[in-house]
């Protein structure tokens, strides 16, 4: 059975980018929002809080980036 695809991020100087399932979904610009979504990341559940700025940043990232193979 295949493993359940969640939500991560990596922190890439400036910018957040928005993972799911090792594909950038999202990205996440300028240092007000960047620091906006780490606390948040801090304070509550990752995956409801990454749920929620996908929603907002939509699938702005560039479709090269992701896992390595």
């Amino acid at each position: 059975m295949p493993h359940p695809r969640y939500f991560g991020y990596q922190r890439r100087h400036d910018d957040v980018l928005i993972t799911h399932g090792c594909r950038v979904v999202g990205r996440v610009q300028g240092d007000d929002r960047v620091h906006a979504l780490l606390a948040e990341l801090q304070q509550d559940d990752p995956q409801q809080v990454l749920t929620r700025w996908i929603a907002v940043v939509g699938r702005s990232a560039p479709a090269t980036e992701g896992c390595a193979p």
